[in-house]
C-alpha cells in the first residue's frame, strides 16, 4: 500500500516490537506481547500492523494517551481524519485502520480495554479495484526477451583490451540480472505467486525435476505449485548460471532470488522489475490476476484456480455464502441469473445491507465477493458488461 506525498511516518523496528517513544509506552501498550500474537500472520501483515500501530501509539501519546483503556472511537475517529489530512492514500488509511481493529480486538480479549472501541470503526475504501489484466500480446512483450539474442550472455573481452576485466564483470552482473529477471517474471506469472511468496521462496522449495515450487502463502500455509518447463528452464538458468554471480559472502544462502545488494530480493525490487520489462504501466499483483484470468477463459475449473492461487477454504466459503445470500435477495426482486442484474440492483443489495445492521466491513466483503463473482461471469461471457465495476 503506498502512502501520499505528505506525512512521511518514521521507520519501524518490529525486532523490538515496541512503538512510542521508551520502554514504559512499549510496556503500557503492550505491543511486544501482541507482536507475538501476529506471529500466525504473514510477515509482511506483522510489520505493516506492527508499524501502523506504532504509528498510532506516538499520536496518541501527544494526546495523552498512554495505554488502550484510555482510547474511545472518538479518538480513533480523530486519528483516521488525521491521516486524511496528512494526504495518505485511501488504501493506506484503510489499513491502518484495520491494524487497529486487530489491535483493540486482541486487547479487549486479554482485558486490557472494557470495550473495543474500534468496533465498527469506518475507514475510507481503497476503490475495490480489480488489478488489470494483461494481454497475451502484453505478456508475450514482458517476458519474450529472455528468447532474445540481447539476453545472451556477452562474450569474454580480449585479455590485453583497455578495461576487459572491470567491463567483463560489469557483463556478467548485466547478464545475471537479466536471468534473475527472467525467472522471477516467469514464476509471477506461471506459478501466479504472491510478491511476499516469490521473495520469500528458498532453495529448498525449488523442485527442478518435478517443476514445481514450494511457497509460504498467507497464514503461514504452506502450498506447492506446479510450473511450466519455460519457467522451470528459467529458474535452473539463474540458479546455475546468474545467482552465483550475483551472491555475496555475506549472502542469505537459502534465498533464491538476490537483489543488486546481494541480499533477499524485496517488494520494491521486484516492482522495479517489472516496470523495466512492461510495456504497459502495471504492478507485480497483475500477473498473478492475468495468470487466474487466462486459466478461466482456457476453461481451467474455478476451484483449481482457487487451489493454485492459495486462496483459503474459508475465504472460498465465505464468497460462496455471500453469493448465495444476495441470489436468494435478487430471486425476491424477479432477478433470476447474473444477466439480469446491473449496477442499480447491486446498489440496492448493499444499501439493504446497511439498513438490516450489518458491519461495514461485513458489507464491503460481500461487496468484494460480488465484484470477484461478476467479473468471473464476464469473462464466461455470462454478462455483457460487469455490473459491479467501481461498486463502493
Amino acid at each position: 500500500m503506498e502512502v501520499g506525498g505528505q506525512g512521511a511516518e518514521e521507520p519501524v523496528s518490529p525486532a523490538h516490537g515496541g512503538v512510542g517513544p521508551g520502554a514504559d509506552g512499549r510496556a503500557g501498550w503492550q505491543q511486544q506481547e501482541y507482536g507475538d500474537w501476529l506471529l500466525g500472520r504473514s510477515e509482511a501483515t506483522r510489520r505493516a500492523y506492527l508499524g501502523d500501530l506504532e504509528s498510532f501509539c506516538r499520536w496518541a501519546g501527544r494526546t495523552g494517551c498512554t495505554a488502550p483503556g484510555g482510547v474511545d472511537r472518538i479518538v480513533l475517529r480523530r486519528y483516521l481524519a488525521y491521516l486524511s489530512t496528512r494526504g495518505y492514500a485511501r488504501a493506506t488509511v484503510a489499513r491502518k485502520a484495520a491494524a487497529l481493529r486487530t489491535y483493540f480486538d486482541w486487547c479487549r480479549r486479554r482485558g486490557l480495554v472494557g470495550e473495543d472501541p474500534s468496533r465498527r470503526l469506518s475507514s475510507p475504501g481503497a476503490g475495490g479495484r480489480l488489478p488489470a489484466v494483461l494481454s497475451r500480446r502484453e505478456l508475450e512483450v514482458l517476458l519474450e526477451s529472455r528468447d532474445a539474442g540481447a539476453r545472451a550472455r556477452p562474450r569474454a573481452r580480449p585479455a590485453g583490451s583497455r578495461g576487459g576485466g572491470r567491463g567483463a564483470a560489469q557483463d556478467a552482473l548485466a547478464a545475471a540480472y537479466d536471468l534473475r529477471d527472467d525467472a522471477v517474471l516467469e514464476l509471477l506469472y506461471a506459478a501466479g505467486l504472491r510478491v511476499s511468496e516469490l521473495c520469500g521462496l528458498d532453495g529448498a522449495g525449488v523442485d527442478l525435476r518435478a517443476r514445481a515450487v514450494t511457497v509460504m502463502g498467507k497464514g503461514a500455509k504452506e502450498r506447492r505449485v506446479p510450473v511450466h518447463a519455460r519457467c522451470a528452464e528459467a529458474l535452473r538458468r539463474w540458479l546455475a548460471e546468474g545467482r552465483p554471480v550475483v551472491a555475496a559472502p555475506d549472502s542469505p544462502a537459502e534465498a533464491v532470488f538476490l537483489n543488486r545488494r546481494s541480499l533477499r530480493l524485496g517488494p520494491r525490487d521486484v516492482r522495479r522489475i517489472v516496470d523495466r520489462r512492461s510495456p504497459v504501466p502495471t504492478h507485480p499483483h497483475a500477473l498473478r490476476h492475468s495468470m487466474a484470468t487466462h486459466l478461466l477463459d482456457g476453461g481451467a475449473d474455478l476451484r483449481v484456480v482457487q487451489e493454485l492461487l492459495g486462496r483459503s477454504e474459508a475465504t472460498r466459503r465465505a464468497y460462496l455464502g455471500d453469493l448465495e445470500s444476495f441470489c436468494r435477495w435478487a430471486g425476491r426482486t424477479g432477478c433470476t441469473g447474473p444477466g439480469g442484474v446491473d449496477r442499480i440492483v447491486l446498489r440496492r443489495y448493499l444499501a439493504y445491507l446497511s439498513t438490516r445492521g450489518y458491519a461495514r466491513a461485513t458489507v464491503a466483503r460481500k461487496a468484494a465477493a460480488l465484484r470477484t463473482y461478476f467479473d468471473w461471469c464476464r469473462r464466461r461471457g455470462l454478462v455483457g458488461e460487469d455490473p459491479s465495476r467501481r461498486l463502493s
